[in-house]
C-alpha cells in the first residue's frame, strides 16, 4: 500500500540474480522489468498477484531503462548498437517485434515514453554533454529527428518517470573520483609527502587503485563517460611507478 501496509512478495527465483522494476501498466496487473537469470537479460512482465512471469525479448547486454507506451502497445529501451555505444529500439507488445528506434554514433540511452504517449525522451551525449532529447512517435515508429530539450543535464543520470502534470523527476550523482598516491611512516603516523592524483588524462573518472606485489606498479581502472554504469564500459590501465608510463589492457569490464 502506499502507506507501507500489507506488503507482500510477489516475485522471487533463486536463478535471478538481478530485478529492476520500472512501472505498473495502466490496469495495475502487471510490472514491467529487467531481470538477469542464469545470466541472460531480459525485459518481462511481472504479474502483480503473482505467477509466472512474461518474457518479452532476451536481450543480448542489460537495458539500462524500460519505458512502456501510455496505450501499453510498445515498450523502449536502451541496448548497445553496432559498437559500444547505445541505442534506443522499441519493442512491440504483443507481436514482439522489435525495431531500431534511435540510432547514432553517440550514447543514446534511459529512453522513456513522455505522458501523451506521442514522443519518446531519452539521454544522449551526442553534444558532448549528456542532454534531454525527445522525438515523435507515431504507431510505434519514430517521425522525423530527436530534438534537444536540455543540454548538460549532468553525468551520472538516473530518470525516475512523469508526474501525472508532466513534469519529470531524475536522479543525478555530480561526485567524481580519482586515484591519488601519499608517501607515509606507518610507525610514526605521519605523512611525508602529500596526496598527490596519478592520472591526468580524465580527471575525475579514476578509481579502484591496487598495487603490484612488488610495488613497482599500480593498477587502476578509467571511464571517460561516466553516464551511467551500463554505458560506461571502463578500462583498466597498469602504470608504471619508476617512469610513469601508462598501459591500457583491452577487456571488457562493467563497474
Amino acid at each position: 500500500g502506499m502507506d507501507g501496509s500489507q506488503p507482500r512478495v510477489v516475485f522471487r527465483d533463486k536463478e535471478t540474480s538481478y530485478l529492476q522494476p520500472y512501472q505498473v501498466t495502466a490496469d495495475g496487473k502487471q510490472i514491467l522489468a529487467t531481470l538477469v537469470t542464469s545470466g541472460k537479460h531480459s525485459i518481462a512482465f511481472i504479474p502483480a498477484a503473482g505467477g509466472p512471469v512474461r518474457v518479452l525479448k532476451t536481450l543480448a547486454d542489460y537495458a539500462w531503462y524500460a519505458s512502456l507506451s501510455p496505450d501499453g502497445r510498445f515498450v523502449v529501451y536502451d541496448q548497445p548498437g553496432l559498437g559500444e555505444e547505445r541505442d534506443i529500439f522499441l519493442l512491440s507488445v504483443e507481436g514482439g517485434q522489435e525495431i531500431p528506434f534511435v540510432q547514432h554514433p553517440a550514447d543514446d540511452f534511459a529512453a522513456i515514453w513522455m505522458p501523451d504517449g506521442k514522443k519518446v525522451l531519452f539521454v544522449s551525449d551526442r553534444t558532448g554533454t549528456n542532454g534531454f532529447w525527445a522525438i515523435d512517435v507515431v504507431d510505434g515508429k519514430p517521425q522525423g529527428f530527436p530534438q534537444l530539450l536540455k543540454d548538460d543535464v549532468g553525468r551520472r543520470i538516473r530518470l525516475n518517470g512523469f508526474t501525472r502534470q508532466g513534469s519529470l523527476y531524475y536522479c543525478l550523482s555530480p561526485g567524481t573520483e580519482d586515484v591519488y598516491i601519499a608517501e607515509v611512516d606507518p610507525a610514526a603516523g605521519k605523512v611525508l609527502r602529500p596526496p598527490a592524483p596519478v592520472a591526468g588524462r580524465f580527471v575525475g573518472s579514476n578509481s579502484e587503485p591496487s598495487w603490484s606485489p612488488d610495488g613497482r606498479r599500480l593498477a587502476y581502472y578509467y571511464s571517460q563517460r561516466w553516464a551511467s554504469p551500463w554505458t560506461s564500459r571502463p578500462t583498466l590501465v597498469i602504470r608504471s611507478v619508476e617512469t610513469g608510463e601508462e598501459r591500457d589492457v583491452p577487456v571488457r569490464l562493467m563497474q
